[in-house]
């Protein structure tokens, strides 16, 4: 087959609308079947654009929201979704989820200094051990604070059960 007669079958093809009964035949045919492209090697210029290409976001880049249109997002926005409307809401969270809900809204605690001693804080320490979810119930601590903290506020001592919590005097 030459040239013009591959030429003339494509023009012939291009824009035709297929049924899906042709698709489906055509779709069975290529299964289990290597792509066309496999063990063509790229060279080392074709891999570079391709990955200059792939770099970066392209989507809205470099463009910013009018303040009319921040002011519009903010107002549909209103009563939707806070923190204590959100579907998932528990009144009785678990310790991770009150521990990864503080790290999203309060940071990790190893990014502040603990309130008693002034050293890089380990810990987030609850105030009255009821584990709400309250952001002024939690203050950064070093270990050694926090131990110190729950023992004379709590009343436990440095012992634990085999489970690994602290026991109460």
């Amino acid at each position: 087959m030459n040239e013009e007669h591959k030429r003339k079958i494509s023009l012939a093809n291009k824009g035709k609308k297929r049924s899906n009964e042709f698709k489906i035949l055509i779709s069975k045919l290529k299964k289990g079947k290597p792509s066309p492209r496999k063990g063509v090697k790229l060279t080392e210029e074709t891999k570079r654009k391709i990955g200059l290409a792939n770099k970066g976001n392209k989507y809205n880049l470099g463009k910013h929201h009018s303040i009319e249109a921040k002011q519009k997002m903010s107002i549909s926005r209103k009563g939707k979704r806070t923190l204590d409307k959100h579907p998932l809401w528990q009144e009785n969270p678990t310790y991770n989820a009150v521990h990864q809900w503080l790290s999203k809204y309060k940071g990790k605690s190893k990014d502040s200094k603990c309130i008693d001693c002034g050293r890089t804080a380990q810990n987030w320490s609850n105030k009255d051990h009821k584990y709400k979810r309250n952001l002024e119930d939690y203050e950064p601590r070093c270990i050694k604070c926090h131990r110190q903290y729950d023992v004379k506020k709590f009343g436990f001592n440095l012992l634990r059960d085999d489970k690994g919590r602290f026991i109460k005097n």
